[in-house]
């Protein structure tokens, strides 16, 4: 509600607001609006132990040197998908915010530990049938999903209602 709340005073006032990615139009980042410091807080207490603890190879100092933290909407009339991508992170902790919504399922493709990715890893639309997948999960309210920033993944395509991610 806050999100939607600050989008909506900010379109009143005419002030431009910077959004998380160039792959989302929907969204803020919330460093931008005063949450910086919980989201310090979050990271210190809860994000970085699991880190250490589920990707010690990823992680291995004992603070994070920064965090970009954000919600993305995706709904009808807005962004209904993200296309395959790796994140400019060293990981990633996407938590589903809510509300009701169909489809709009993570995709993973194989971990590549090497840097130079096939261009195919990066079709859009993308193929129902793409030979790179190895997991799909479909998010639901109050569940959340860490990996290694570079791994590949998108979202498919939102079929109905509104999902927000942290």
């Amino acid at each position: 509600d806050e999100v939607d709340h600050f989008n909506f005073w900010a379109k009143r006032e005419g002030i431009e607001v910077d959004r998380p990615n160039s792959m989302n139009d929907y969204g803020v980042v919330l460093n931008d609006i005063g949450f910086l410091p919980a989201m310090d807080r979050a990271m210190a207490a809860v994000v970085g132990p699991l880190a250490r603890q589920l990707l010690p190879e990823v992680l291995h100092q004992a603070e994070f040197g920064s965090q970009h933290s954000f919600i993305v909407r995706y709904a009808a009339g807005e962004d209904l998908d993200l296309k395959p991508h790796a994140d400019d992170s060293d990981i990633t902790l996407n938590v589903c915010l809510g509300h009701e919504f169909e489809g709009a399922s993570l995709y993973f493709h194989k971990p590549q530990l090497c840097v130079e990715r096939e261009e195919s890893e990066f079709l859009y639309p993308h193929p129902q049938n793409c030979p790179h997948c190895v997991i799909h999960y479909k998010h639901r309210p109050g569940m959340a999903v860490l990996h290694r920033g570079a791994q590949v993944h998108g979202v498919q395509p939102l079929a109905g209602g509104e999902r927000l991610d942290l």
